[in-house]
């Protein structure tokens, strides 16, 4: 049975009050319940405040509340890994530990909800064991009205590089086609992880109904291109594409100008887990998955294409 995750606590050394300018107030009422009142940023995926109440907005409604207790569990994870409290003699984001993980990702293949979607950079593989820099839960209350501290405190700089090292996966550079220079090609994050790190870019040929958009995964050991959009598809008006995480799920889409005249418009083709929308790895969706809203039409304009429509 599952231990209930009934409240987080921080393992370090000593209790510490959250205060400084390093922290902020808790940007998502769902979880005022863990008692703290603060939390720090940027998230260890590297997500400022603005981008991570984003994510854990759209997600903390799909939570399947049948099982109390298993929504719980649910919860705290994501609260700690979105919303992480602030511990300012630290003075960078703590993830959750491990068996946080585990717990809420048991939960997730007992409820089996379509709509909760268990995402690949929670891999609970990644996170650290309990007695590491990681937050946890203890018991039925929390210690407290601060986070309890037990073990040796580590310098900011070094518990940055050991996250960054175990959650974010490396870029790969074994890619041998580096995509048509005429059309998008750079690094953007299509895995959700929180670092621009998968390279993906169009790679042409003469005939357009044979063109595609293909990305390299970071963490890819060979040269593999696994993350693809339909061939044949509709690249857009030139100079008008871009690659931004457009519907908040933390994936960058794949966005361009379309259409002719005042009748064009801002389609994304959204970055599905397995393939981008329309592709053959996410059958029965469209690659021009939803609207972006302008002030008017979009043809003869140039986007920036790691910017986009501000």
């Amino acid at each position: 049975m599952i231990a209930p995750a009934s409240a987080f606590v921080v393992t370090l050394t000593l209790i510490v009050a959250c205060a400084g300018s390093e922290c902020s107030r808790l940007p998502i009422r769902q979880c005022e319940h863990e008692r703290f009142k603060k939390a720090t940023y940027p998230t260890v995926f590297g997500h400022t405040e603005t981008k991570a109440t984003r994510i854990i907005s759209r997600l903390l409604p799909l939570i399947p509340e049948a099982d109390k207790e298993c929504a719980r569990a649910i919860r705290h994870f994501l609260c700690a890994l979105y919303v992480p409290p602030c511990v300012p003699n630290i003075g960078v984001a703590m993830p959750p530990c491990r068996h946080v993980c585990q717990a809420a990702a048991r939960c997730h293949e007992l409820t089996m909800n379509s709509s909760f979607v268990w995402r690949d950079e929670w891999n609970c593989a990644n996170f650290p064991s309990e007695g590491d820099m990681c937050i946890h839960y203890k018991g039925q209350r929390l210690t407290g009205n601060a986070p309890m501290i037990t073990n040796e405190i580590a310098t900011p700089a070094s518990l940055r590089d050991v996250k960054t090292r175990s959650v974010v996966k490396p870029r790969s550079y074994d890619i041998t086609d580096l995509g048509s220079p005429k059309l998008f090609r750079g690094w953007v994050d299509v895995q959700g992880q929180g670092a621009a790190n998968d390279y993906c870019r169009v790679i042409a040929s003469s005939n357009r109904r044979k063109q595609f958009l293909a990305c390299t995964l970071a963490g890819s050991t060979d040269n593999a291109v696994l993350f693809v959009s339909r061939r044949g598809f509709d690249a857009g008006h030139r100079n008008s594409w871009f690659m931004r995480d457009m519907d908040g799920d933390g994936r960058d889409d794949y966005c361009r100008c379309v259409g002719r005249g005042v009748t064009s418009k801002i389609y994304c083709m959204k970055a599905g887990l397995q393939g981008f929308y329309g592709g053959p790895l996410e059958p029965g969706s469209s690659e021009y998955t939803f609207v972006v809203p302008t002030p008017g039409p979009c043809l003869d304009k140039t986007i920036n294409p790691f910017i986009g429509i501000r």
